[in-house]
């Protein structure tokens, strides 16, 4: 699924006048996409509608949005590497108020110490905080939202849209 995924990136990268492209799960106020997750080991720091977005590494980049703490996705974290996540802020503040979420793992798919949907997806590793962002309504805080590298997950094979980040609207919207 990703290798398509892959494809279709490197083509839109390389139209005149993008500057970055990357895919999502869901678009930023097109509706909500939360399971259940769970810091692991601690089944008191459950969250039953956590936002998770399904990204390309770029992605944070494309849409900027800031990388506060630790490290965004990079060619390191392969298909084949321990599984990584990106946290918000608003993930910190409730898990980790005063503390550093850095290292620490997280379930997907987990609540209250079970597997809801038993899932088979492994413990991914906090590798860095992503700044706050508006994902389903305007007018709410910021939901708590868990980042997944979608080389990493092979269970999702959903719909994917594109983010593009151009220099010159005129010469992208003529090149597609």
């Amino acid at each position: 699924y990703w290798h398509v995924e892959s494809a279709v990136l490197e083509k839109l990268q390389a139209i005149p006048g993008v500057r970055s492209a990357a895919a999502v799960n869901v678009l930023p106020f097109t509706g909500p996409n939360n399971w259940p997750a769970q810091h692991q080991g601690h089944p008191e720091h459950s969250i039953g509608g956590m936002e998770i977005r399904i990204v390309s590494p770029e992605y944070f980049e494309t849409m900027g949005i800031p990388v506060h703490r630790g490290r965004s996705f990079g060619a390191q974290d392969t298909e084949t590497a321990p599984p990584v996540i990106l946290v918000n802020e608003a993930v910190v503040r409730a898990w980790w108020p005063g503390g550093d979420p850095l290292g620490e793992h997280i379930l997907i798919g987990w609540m209250d110490g079970k597997n809801v949907f038993g899932l088979d997806d492994p413990p991914r590793q906090i590798v860095g905080v992503a700044g706050d962002t508006k994902s389903v309504f305007l007018k709410e805080p910021p939901r708590a939202t868990v980042y997944l590298l979608a080389s990493q997950v092979p269970w999702y094979a959903n719909a994917t849209s594109w983010v593009v980040r151009t220099g010159s609207t005129s010469t992208a919207l003529s090149a597609g």
